[in-house]
């Protein structure tokens, strides 16, 4: 691989100030940007999009107790909430009291876009009390992983690990710089954008390259349940000599699956419905673009009953197809004409079944992934961060010491706080040592 270095100028595309190193440029750049935004607010001029459009910011649009911006017709919105007196100093206490309010706004949402991925965001003020009596703040942000909303049963869970994870960053946060306490919970910024999900309809031909692997069967439907037919073919197979791609095959075998309240042609949203309804049957998605095969949803438990399905596409309409055998779906992309045994997970290749059944336990827990090499396009590895090559004159290593004493523990009160301390730290001791590289 290709090592050169980058001696092209940078421009800030705010105030069209000049660099000749990149990270300077991207740390100018947050500021610039932060700097003019401020700015833009003091003068009560709307926002500007990425699109060029302008953020809208109405009366209609105040819903509940948050002020909303939206753009690109409002498929694009970020509605902003404060917390009230008693949940400023708790952020456990300010997460929770805004739960049925998030809540609200994505169940609004989810009636009217169908889809919605969405995430959290909590502002925070921090202070840190040195020795010499000054103060100094910081004003972090805490941002939760993105969530894809298709079912309204599943926003409760989706916001716990939301909380969770926003919890989780703000104790890393001061874990990692000591000394770090909250002073006051300033907003929470909720964000979501209009999720249009790949659902399966009427019948298309598979293209030359995978009909000739012989790993894809393609049920021949004039309707629009082909996820259906396809899962029945999995679990009734038929032999190749007796056309098993006719549908007649299975329209007698309908009746074992529940197909309550599901609507055809199914959304990929509707996939984890139908598994709640057909308790012993697994389902994992894979589609298939570009000559590549990617995962779409994966299960995270694999039942006895466990169907890979194919999902392809042509301009408008989608088309599940049942894929009978995935390793040799996958054979061409090894060189190598033997066996290989591929994840489902990650699609990464073993060259043994054991080596995979080692594999699978560990890689399931992160969910489906897809493994990208570098091409002839993308194959130029740039280094950018030439200061961090320089040495430092001299590192100075410190460590305090400090025994627990018990707190004199006062009555909990759900309305102020719902933490309750039981030890504070006492320091007994500290030592540091500076090594330099300069003499004397």
């Amino acid at each position: 691989m290709k090592v050169r270095a980058q001696k092209k100028e940078c421009q800030c595309s705010a105030c069209t100030k000049t660099f000749y190193r990149r990270d300077l440029k991207m740390k100018h750049e947050a500021l610039c940007f932060r700097k003019r935004t401020e700015n833009e607010q003091m003068e009560n001029v709307p926002l500007r999009n990425q699109a060029g459009g302008a953020f809208t910011t109405s009366e209609d649009s105040r819903v509940l107790d948050g002020e909303c911006q939206s753009a690109l017709g409002g498929n694009v919105k970020t509605i902003q909430m404060k917390p009230r007196q008693n949940e400023k100093y708790d952020l456990s206490l300010f997460l929770q009291g805004k739960r049925a309010n998030v809540l609200k706004h994505l169940e609004k949402e989810l009636k009217e876009k169908k889809g919605v991925k969405w995430f959290i965001s909590v502002q925070v003020k921090m202070v840190k009390y040195r020795e010499d009596s000054n103060e100094e703040f910081s004003e972090p942000h805490f941002r939760s992983n993105c969530q894809r909303l298709l079912n309204l049963h599943e926003l409760p869970e989706q916001y716990l690990a939301c909380v969770e994870k926003v919890k989780e960053s703000f104790q890393s946060y001061q874990r990692e710089g000591s000394g770090w306490q909250l002073k006051e919970v300033l907003k929470l910024d909720l964000g979501y954008v209009v999720y249009v999900p790949l659902q399966g309809s009427s019948y298309l031909r598979l293209p030359r390259e995978l009909v000739d692997k012989k790993a894809v069967l393609n049920i021949k439907n004039d309707d629009e349940g082909c996820l259906v037919w396809s899962v029945l073919a999995a679990l009734h197979p038929v032999h190749w000599k007796d056309h098993p791609e006719h549908r007649y095959h299975y329209k007698k075998y309908v009746n074992e699956l529940n197909l309550d309240g599901l609507e055809f042609p199914m959304k990929g949203s509707q996939i984890a419905k139908f598994k709640r309804q057909n308790t012993a049957i697994s389902v994992n998605v894979f589609g298939y673009g570009q000559k590549v095969l990617f995962p779409v949803y994966i299960t995270k438990e694999k039942k006895e009953n466990h169907v890979n399905l194919l999902l392809i596409a042509n301009n408008e309409t989608r088309h599940y197809c049942l894929i009978r055998n995935l390793n040799r779906l996958l054979s061409s992309v090894t060189k190598k004409k033997a066996q290989k045994y591929f994840c489902e997970y990650c699609l990464h290749g073993f060259i043994r079944e054991d080596l995979l059944l080692d594999h699978e336990p560990h890689c399931s827990k992160h969910g489906p992934q897809k493994i990208k090499l570098p091409n002839e396009d993308n194959d130029v590895l740039y280094f950018m961060d030439v200061q961090k090559q320089l040495k430092v004159p001299f590192v100075i290593y410190a460590d305090f010491e400090s025994y627990l004493v018990k707190c004199d523990q006062q009555p909990l009160n759900p309305s102020i706080s719902f933490t309750q301390k039981t030890q504070e730290h006492k320091p007994s001791g500290f030592c540091y040592t500076v090594v330099s590289e300069v003499e004397n």
